[in-house]
């Protein structure tokens, strides 16, 4: 396994997530606002579209860094996977920025 580029060797992009998206934020967002009236709802929806992100993106990184053990334990190349692995955490610092500025939305609306 040299590569975790192509679907046949990566287990991390040969199989979808576990955790798939009922929809964007936005549209979700949206979609409640029409239905409650009520905007700050809208900024809940999207609070717990960021949440499941957040976790979803921990669960990948977990499981990259461990791919990138296997593929070392074995003496393969880990190039495109630490690149994939940063590519990751970069993913992951934006829905936890993300999730910060909803929670400060949703706290100063609610005070």
């Amino acid at each position: 396994m040299d590569s975790i580029l192509t679907p046949h060797s990566s287990p991390l992009l040969s199989e979808p997530p576990s955790a798939k998206p009922s929809g964007t934020p936005s549209r979700l967002a949206a979609l409640f606002k029409t239905v409650s009236g009520d905007p700050a709802s809208s900024y809940m929806i999207e609070l717990l579209e960021a949440e499941r992100c957040v976790a979803e993106s921990n669960a990948l990184i977990e499981r990259q860094r461990r791919l990138i053990e296997e593929l070392a334990y074995d003496g393969n190349d880990i190039i495109s996977a630490q690149i994939v692995f940063d590519s990751l955490c970069v993913s992951l610092s934006l829905h936890v920025q993300a999730r910060h500025r909803l929670r400060g939305t949703l706290n100063v609306k609610v005070a």
